[in-house]
């Protein structure tokens, strides 16, 4: 359904006829706009506000999928001490000139205006780098941004995360014209390959054939003049001519705006991790580690070593009259902190020496056994 854009004005002339001292404003979830009715509900604030200065308000708003921008433009557009921003769920939160708090999905977000800048800016940070990367990796290809037709989401974000709100975050690029979700390809490939070893030979083939130019993102020159520009951007305030001007100097192609959600083709071709797990289903297994086994001919069992592990993976045990330090390598890799071999008094422990063991909850499989 279309906005009706003169709604703002007949919302606080009716106001103003009801003769109402409180007024709430409210509206189903409009994820179909481009800034999903932000604007909207501001212009009502701004009505209202207008034609009645002595109203209190309370504004019934969506979670706008998270995005800040969006909530930052109708808590600081039309702010005061008189409006009150309150999420679909309900929850009462302030908003005037001295406090803005926000609660979405019951995790309170605090914005506090003497604070806020520098919450947007440390996101912008974080942001901008994603950007930067996009835009890095294109030129570096040697494409051009009207020729993106497909992004591609693979892992957590591939499953799980909704892929507008990906666009609005910056994990794909906006102006991508469809946007494909695989899934966790990993845990997938790792499925296939359990079931049938045999293809990792097919998986090896492939590997071979595909070539790729590795692009370090810390030493690249076109990354670091693009952050740059972010970097302005989210904590100096930059404006766009400027950017622009920068990334012309430097032969960077200007990036097109991000495409309107009605443009954008969406495609998730998975719901979880592993879309087929066959008839017998998932066994979860507790511990998928294997341990490490190092000998400790000094060891004088004092135990400090395994009182001292902030993961309890050492073990000290004892084979035959022989000592041994045993490390899950599901907690450790025997070489994070160390404090195993800081502690112990006769410096016996030495992880040069640790060996891999077999583990209970681990078969290993002989290509032969059917």
């Amino acid at each position: 359904m279309p906005l009706d854009l003169d709604e703002p004005r007949r919302l606080a002339e009716a106001i103003k006829k009801l003769g109402l001292k409180h007024a709430v404003i409210t509206s189903v979830t409009r994820d179909d706009l481009d800034d999903q009715g932000a604007s909207h509900f501001a212009n009502c604030i701004h009505e209202i506000r207008a034609l009645n200065p002595e109203v209190s308000i309370e504004v019934l708003t969506p979670d706008f999928s998270g995005d800040i921008r969006l909530i930052k433009k109708v808590v600081e557009d039309y702010g005061d001490k008189k409006t009150r921003l309150v999420r679909d769920s309900g929850s009462m939160v302030e908003n005037s000139f001295g406090q803005v708090t926000y609660n979405r999905s019951n995790n309170m977000i605090e914005f506090n205006k003497i604070k806020i800048e520098n919450d947007i800016k440390e996101v912008g940070k974080a942001i901008g780098a994603i950007k930067a990367a996009h835009i890095t990796l294109m030129v570096k290809a040697g494409l051009k941004y009207e020729d993106l037709r497909y992004s591609y989401m693979s892992g957590a974000s591939g499953t799980y995360v909704n892929a507008n709100k990906a666009r609005h975050i910056g994990l794909v690029p906006g102006f991508s014209k469809g946007i494909i979700q695989f899934g966790n390809t990993s845990i997938g490939l790792a499925r296939k390959l359990a079931i049938d070893s045999s293809r990792l030979e097919e998986v090896n083939k492939i590997a071979k054939k595909v070539t790729a130019d590795h692009l370090m993102m810390a030493t690249s020159e076109t990354f670091k003049n693009i952050y740059v520009c972010e970097l302005a951007t989210w904590i100096e305030g930059m404006s766009d001519e400027m950017y622009n001007e920068v990334l012309i100097e430097e032969g960077i192609p200007i990036p097109p705006e991000d495409l309107p959600r009605s443009e954008v083709e969406f495609e998730r071709r998975v719901k979880k991790d592993i879309d087929d797990v066959g008839e017998l289903g998932l066994d979860i297994v507790d511990n998928v580690g294997i341990v490490l086994e190092a000998p400790v001919e000094k060891c004088i069992l004092c135990h400090k070593c395994e009182e001292e592990c902030p993961e309890d993976a050492i073990t000290i045990v004892e084979n035959e009259g022989d000592r041994f330090a045993n490390i899950n390598s599901q907690a450790c890799l025997g070489s994070a902190c160390k404090r195993c071999v800081y502690i112990c008094p006769v410096k016996t422990i030495d992880h040069r020496l640790l060996k891999i063991q077999c583990n209970e909850n681990v078969k290993i499989c002989d290509e032969n056994e059917n």
